[in-house]
């Protein structure tokens, strides 16, 4: 009984400790607050291919909504004119572990903003998948 007793408190007391240390951690942000911001679309892929877009003024803007949504707006610049802004859909949050936060509308995946806040957005273009990747600036 005595070594129950033993085991209980050196169990007691490890879980103090660790909870000890874990006080002095800030909490992780809200994903929303984390991911919003401006992005620069630097990347499309489709058919295998990685399309670079060093010359173009395309942007993504995610502003946040609520603790996980945003809501966003997609920027164009074509010869140096603006095209009207494309109204996104509120695109709900889901951490993904150590991998980033993942974009849904709704309960379809659409993308993923990986550890390096590069935003990863999937499209059909044409009956085609497209890949646009984007850089938070």
């Amino acid at each position: 009984m005595k070594k129950f007793f033993a085991f209980v408190l050196s169990v007691n007391l490890f879980f103090s400790c660790v909870n000890e240390k874990n006080k002095d951690k800030p909490p992780a942000p809200e994903p929303a607050a984390q991911i919003a911001g401006s992005y620069r679309v630097t990347l499309l892929k489709f058919n295998g291919k990685n399309v670079p877009l060093n010359d173009t003024d395309v942007l993504f803007q995610l502003d946040r909504l609520s603790d996980k949504v945003v809501t966003g707006k997609m920027k164009v610049v074509l010869g140096g004119k603006s095209v009207p802004d494309e109204d996104l859909c509120n695109l709900y949050l889901t951490r993904a572990g150590y991998a980033g936060i993942d974009l849904f509308d709704q309960t379809e995946k659409i993308g993923h903003i990986d550890k390096t806040n590069r935003l990863h957005i999937l499209v059909i273009f044409e009956g085609r998948k497209v890949e646009i990747v984007a850089v938070k600036k």
